[in-house]
């Protein structure tokens, strides 16, 4: 996600604390109001899950133990500095362009207010001026809205679970690894006291470009070895924006400091790599891309009549709802007849901890808050708190770890659906996977991607629209495509002049002798993998999947 540009008067100065807490969270709450100091630089918006006669009493109890303002939120009040918000019973409170929303849910599932939407509303109006803060409760509200606060380059403060009466929440936020920083309610408190001291938002040490370029590339270099994931082909946008997250989560004075704090903790690596992976994802988002999707998915149906076998394959599927919708639109479309196909979703990603709770399929209220009522009947489960993906959708689904950057793509593909990602790399590296989603389709076969991308110059020649404003393709036939990937030694870096890699052009006639030598492959050659003197695989020819 490119930062948004915020307006001003949301971004001057002004902080914006989102705190979320539940049973025991009362107690959590006023200690860190009580410890903190109005500074005229933050503000404080209060989800707190309560029945419905406790709002007089908690603004009442809050404002005799804080120096703060607090009042009960209204629809449109504008947030002002030291002040405290607390929601009205029963109802979402979220904050829309600077100003406090107050809905009432059409169901009365889940607790109220939804920490999850707070956060992530926060995050979209106030990006890295907000902070996310999760208190005492049971469940797992609040774990999505940190990740929306990450990502947006906000800040993620967890309570410590011995300070903690309900340990639930805060735990949720700290396994799932999306707290910057886990606080007793005190220190919380100092924490945030210095938050206007040293803007959320910093410049990267304030070198210049070219000691900037050389800091992030040497950090990159870190992570490669520490982790073998690639980020020399991302946008120096998300990770320069992460890294500056980062850094001031910690209070680190320059990206040197933080250097020599990875050297003492190298495990810091894993979080901050962790952080460059933007997950973005949501049950069917944007309908009318979803609508065209389902035209393409109908046609696949009628396409694959015959041997009654469907593959698709989301790369970059982050923690499942895209996947688990694909499959839903499927069994819709199929009804009992699915029973006589083979439906095989592959997805991936190279997120360890998103993998495993697409894998389980669970999610909270606010995040199949998309879903009817009668989709969540038939393809959950729910067990009073959250919902489960039913075992037979979950089957159709096949969830494993891969790069899509290096690692050889999936063959025989009948659709792939690709929105979280490409959006996030240079061109080089987006031109390099739009030839490989080619020759992984099947002929004929369906290119789904995000909103803001596209298949580029190198797609022209390899797919047809078939809705360019939705992001809907098709794999043209008779072009020659073959899957290409890098390979990256972890311990063996190549070495860079100046922080930079001059790559040259291939000529026209080198180009043509590649088109050739394709085509002779394709059409003499059994299927092949090319690999270097450390026998690692850096091309592959024909279909090399295992046999179905």
């Amino acid at each position: 996600m490119d930062e948004k540009q915020l307006p001003s008067e949301l971004t001057e100065g002004l902080i914006v604390v989102a705190l979320g807490a539940s049973a025991g969270g009362l107690e959590a709450v006023t200690s860190l109001l009580r410890n903190s100091s109005p500074n005229g630089h933050l503000a404080f918006v209060l989800a707190q899950h309560m029945a419905p006669q406790h709002r007089s009493m908690l603004v009442e109890l809050l404002s005799k133990n804080c120096d703060y303002k607090v009042v009960g939120a209204e629809e449109g009040a504008t947030i002002q500095p030291d002040t405290v918000y607390v929601n009205t019973p029963n109802s979402d409170i979220t904050v829309v362009e600077g100003k406090i929303h107050i809905t009432v849910p059409s169901d009365d599932v889940g607790a109220k207010p939804s920490i999850d939407k707070l956060f992530k509303s926060v995050a979209d109006n106030y990006g890295s001026r907000a902070i996310a803060v999760v208190l005492s409760g049971t469940g797992s509200d609040g774990t999505v809205g940190c990740r929306a606060v990450r990502d947006a380059g906000g800040i993620t403060i967890a309570q410590t679970a011995d300070t903690a009466k309900y340990d639930g929440m805060p735990n949720s936020v700290i396994r799932a690894r999306l707290a910057d920083l886990t606080f007793s309610p005190e220190e919380i408190a100092n924490y945030l006291s210095e938050s206007h001291e040293r803007p959320v938002k910093l410049a990267i040490s304030g070198e210049s470009d070219d000691e900037s370029v050389v800091s992030v590339d040497s950090l990159i270099d870190k992570i490669l070895t520490h982790t073998g994931v690639d980020f020399r082909q991302y946008k120096r946008a998300t990770i320069e924006r992460q890294l500056q997250r980062r850094i001031a989560a910690l209070r680190m004075p320059s990206i040197q400091d933080y250097f020599k704090y990875i050297d003492k903790d190298p495990d810091e690596l894993d979080i901050i790599q962790r952080s460059f992976l933007i997950s973005v994802t949501e049950f069917f988002r944007d309908d009318e891309a979803f609508a065209a999707l389902g035209k393409a998915l109908d046609n696949i149906i009628v396409q694959q009549q015959q041997s009654k076998v469907i593959r698709i394959w989301v790369p970059a599927c982050a923690t499942g709802e895209e996947v688990y919708s694909i499959a839903i639109m499927l069994a819709e479309r199929l009804g009992p007849s699915l029973r006589g196909y083979e439906v095989k979703i592959f997805a991936t990603d190279i997120n360890d901890l998103s993998l495993e709770v697409a894998r389980q399929g669970v999610y909270g209220d606010s995040v199949v808050e998309q879903l009817s009522s009668e989709m969540l009947a038939t393809y959950f489960d729910f067990d009073g708190i959250k919902y489960k993906a039913k075992k037979w959708i979950r089957d159709m689904c096949m969830f494993a770890r891969h790069d899509i950057a290096k690692d050889p793509s999936f063959l025989r593909m009948n659709l792939i659906s690709c929105r979280n990602i490409m959006i996030y790399l240079n061109n080089t590296l987006q031109d390099q996977l739009i030839n490989n989603f080619h020759y992984a389709l099947n002929s004929g076969g369906y290119l789904f991607l995000g909103k803001s991308e596209s298949t580029g110059n190198a797609g022209e020649k390899l797919f047809e629209p078939v809705d360019k404003s939705n992001k809907l393709y098709r794999r043209k036939s008779g072009v020659v495509s073959w899957g290409r990937f890098s390979t990256v030694l972890n311990k063996e870096l190549v070495a860079r002049d100046n922080a930079s890699v001059q790559v040259k052009s291939a000529s026209p006639s080198h180009r043509m002798s590649e088109k050739v030598f394709a085509s002779l492959v394709e059409s003499y050659a059994p299927p092949s993998i090319q690999l270097n003197e450390q026998f690692q695989p850096v091309q592959y020819f024909g279909d090399i999947s295992p046999p179905s």
